[in-house]
């Protein structure tokens, strides 16, 4: 996606015991401020995030690559 935009990342989470819970990380750093199935990406790196169910069993997602393209310049 292009820099000074920003990407919607969705989690797929099945089985356990709804409602469920979510923290989205990049790289090693937590994202405040999103306890959603979708989180709105503004940079680039590595994700992943952990869903905890009602229960509190969690469960962690392979880590997906996000690339930021910078934007063109016109000269």
């Amino acid at each position: 996606f292009c820099a000074g935009t920003t990407k919607q990342l969705s989690a797929n989470v099945t089985g356990g015991a709804t409602p469920y819970t979510y923290q989205w990380i990049l790289g090693t750093t937590a994202q405040g401020g999103s306890n959603s199935a979708t989180f709105n990406a503004t940079q680039g790196g590595s994700y992943t995030y952990v869903v905890t169910d009602n229960r509190g069993c969690t469960a962690t997602s392979a880590a997906r690559a996000l690339t930021q393209n910078p934007t063109p310049t016109v000269s």
